[in-house]
């Protein structure tokens, strides 16, 4: 998991950079520092830009979800895939049948990433 945490922290990078192309800009993995002057702006571009790649655009979690799903299904016979009444993907490996949840309604609600994406630019915890 670190490279995965660790490729999203650098994706978060380049898509800042060219937001402020006009500041100066330091960063050290996921800590960035820029002068006085641009902190606010810079505090908000890193929380907008975190929001967007995991909710918004980029959707990582959705995506990530999809892509997991499929990696899975494409390598078991069809025969050994079920949907079951809540929509939930089962798979039969080895004779042994896996639960694939869905995403929990805390991930793709539009109430809840709104919640969370509010809670991201009060927070005085999460700064740039």
């Amino acid at each position: 998991m670190p490279n995965l945490i660790h490729s999203l922290d650098a994706s978060n990078i380049h898509l800042i950079i060219p937001k402020l192309k006009n500041i100066p800009i330091y960063t050290i993995h996921d800590c960035f520092a820029t002068s006085v002057n641009n902190m606010v702006l810079l505090d908000f571009v890193v929380k907008s830009t975190f929001i967007n790649i995991y909710f918004g655009d980029f959707n990582f979690i959705q995506n990530m979800h999809t892509q997991l799903i499929k990696q899975i299904t494409d390598n078991v016979h069809s025969d050994d895939i079920f949907i079951n009444d809540s929509g939930e993907i089962s798979v039969k490996i080895d004779n042994d049948n896996f639960i694939i949840p869905n995403l929990p309604e805390a991930f793709i609600s539009d109430k809840n990433v709104e919640r969370f994406s509010k809670g991201i630019f009060k927070s005085p915890f999460f700064i740039g």
